[in-house]
């Protein structure tokens, strides 16, 4: 099966979803390499072939999120004369769920991006997620979808941030050793609370790579393996106590981590 040199990503919007499809089907496929074009914003018959000029400069495989049939056809018609591989990279998706529910796509490119209530829900939960961070407004924590515990440097803030983006509002809360965390927060039940940990290594490596800010005095103890080592142990004790479970961020992408907290949210909502 030959490998193409050149990749197009077409899009009537931003580009996001034919982007993020791209790149975890890709991700099974490390010994290609791949000049990736990307066109977004393709919403008149003038850009659609223009890009498809560009493509017979440099054929390779064409994916496209192309709400608008015309666009589809000048695509599909294009590529087939050309003998160029393509795929409409939601079809399968879309036609899944318009024949389940017998229900007709709405055909208007950037739905995904609209300003409704979902988005103006998801800002309100950055904001939270902002206002909330380092153990900052615990007052409020019983307004918050999830609570994350962990030391300094164990991917609390942007974990939060990503599940932010989601629209869960999300607080975090630094473990500190001999620094009891308030009762309060660990009684409160609408909230999944949940413990990130690393590996000292891990941990060590990140904290020496972003040790700007950190008191001199502390330097010492903030890198120190034995030091690390009981922080995490301190911290995993007190996480099983409270019976929080504990999410090894070690070797997790933050979208990894964000995705084992949303299926715990999930489960716990049904409680």
């Amino acid at each position: 099966m030959p490998a193409y040199d050149h990749i197009h990503l077409i899009s009537d919007s931003t580009g996001d979803t034919v982007s993020a499809l791209a790149r975890a089907a890709l991700s099974q496929f490390n010994y290609l390499y791949l000049i990736e074009h990307h066109w977004t914003l393709i919403r008149r018959d003038d850009q659609v072939k223009k890009v498809l000029s560009m493509i017979e400069s440099h054929p390779g495989l064409v994916l496209f999120t192309l709400v608008d049939p015309e666009h589809q056809k000048l695509v599909i018609d294009f590529c087939e004369k050309k003998q160029i591989p393509y795929q409409a990279a939601l079809k399968p998706i879309v036609d899944k769920i318009s024949k389940t529910w017998n229900v007709d796509p709405l055909k208007e490119p950037g739905q995904q991006h609209i300003l409704d209530d979902k988005y103006f829900f998801r800002l309100e939960a950055v904001e939270f997620a902002l206002d909330h961070d380092d153990g900052k407004l615990t007052e409020n924590y019983h307004l918050a979808d999830i609570i994350l515990f962990g030391v300094s440097r164990s991917s609390k803030t942007p974990t939060a941030m990503y599940l932010a983006n989601k629209g869960l509002k999300v607080a975090n809360y630094p473990i500190v050793k001999d620094v009891e965390i308030s009762k309060e927060i660990l009684k409160l039940d609408i909230p999944l609370l949940v413990g990130l940990s690393q590996d000292p290594e891990v941990l060590i490596h990140i904290r020496k790579n972003r040790i700007t800010g950190v008191n001199p005095l502390l330097k010492n103890d903030y890198v120190d393996f034995e030091k690390v080592s009981d922080e995490i142990m301190y911290t995993q004790k007190i996480l099983k106590q409270n019976k929080i479970p504990i999410i090894n961020v070690a070797k997790r992408s933050v979208e990894e981590t964000a995705a084992e907290i949303i299926k715990l949210y999930e489960f716990h909502r049904l409680k």
